[in-house]
């Protein structure tokens, strides 16, 4: 079983979810958590469960779909815990239906929290990357990436441009 003891890890979207379980399983490997989500309240419950286990685990706000927030989240969590060297870029979201159906801001959010949100926070924190002497970015994308998803044509799209930049 690998350890990830001295590492930092960001999961986006880890309120629910595969995040969740993510979390749940770095911190019982020795990580410190940060879960991230839309609601506080879903990550601090996430954080209750991790530390309830004996994890180490914070909860923070982030909406990667609001793009200029990410920056100011990074430098917060420098301010409060310090660099981090693993990014798990988690969060994402889907919407089905007739493509013409769906209202065009269901397609633009699509595009906005499971491509550019990933794009950003990857930007946002790619020199702790770099400079921790053991790093791991990982981008979450669907096999809807490469076989296509019926009603879900934006959010295969989406995915795919997640392996296009991974």
């Amino acid at each position: 079983m690998t350890r990830f003891d001295n590492h930092r890890v960001v999961i986006t979207g880890a309120g629910a979810g595969i995040g969740r379980l993510m979390a749940e399983k770095l911190a019982a490997r020795g990580a410190e958590v940060i879960v991230t989500a839309r609601r506080i309240a879903a990550a601090r419950e996430v954080v209750e469960c991790i530390r309830n286990a004996g994890g180490n685990a914070h909860a923070y706000t982030l909406d990667v779909s609001k793009i200029t927030t990410i920056a100011r989240f990074r430098d917060t969590l420098h301010e409060e815990r310090g660099p981090i060297s693993m990014l798990i870029n988690n969060a994402g979201v889907v919407f089905g239906g007739e493509f013409e159906q769906v209202e065009l801001q269901r397609h633009l959010d699509t595009f906005k929290v499971n491509s550019e949100g990933l794009m950003a926070c990857t930007h946002a924190f790619m020199d702790d990357l770099i400079a921790a002497p053991r790093a791991h970015l990982v981008n979450i994308a669907s096999a809807s990436a490469f076989i296509g998803l019926p009603y879900g044509s934006t959010y295969a799209a989406s995915k795919w441009a997640v392996v296009g930049f991974s």
